[in-house]
């Protein structure tokens, strides 16, 4: 197991969760830039926005599986 530090998860969990945390919160934020840009009518906008998010959620969903392979060894 690796370092736990002074929580009852190991430094790397932590964060792992903080990131993916933070990588959500961006999503959320990017779908309502990417909606404000629909509205406004600017679909270049819009596109960029919702590829960010795309690009987000991708990465939290590697840190899930990485989160699980580490879990699972605990």
């Amino acid at each position: 197991m690796a370092h736990q530090g002074k929580y009852a998860v190991s430094d790397l969990e932590y964060s792992i969760h903080v990131t993916m945390s933070n990588l959500l919160q961006g999503c959320e934020t990017l779908a309502k830039y990417k909606d404000d840009a629909e509205k406004a009518g600017d679909s270049e906008a819009a596109a960029i926005f919702g590829r960010i998010h795309d690009t987000y959620d991708g990465y939290a969903a590697e840190l899930q599986g990485v989160l699980k392979r580490i879990m699972s060894q605990s």
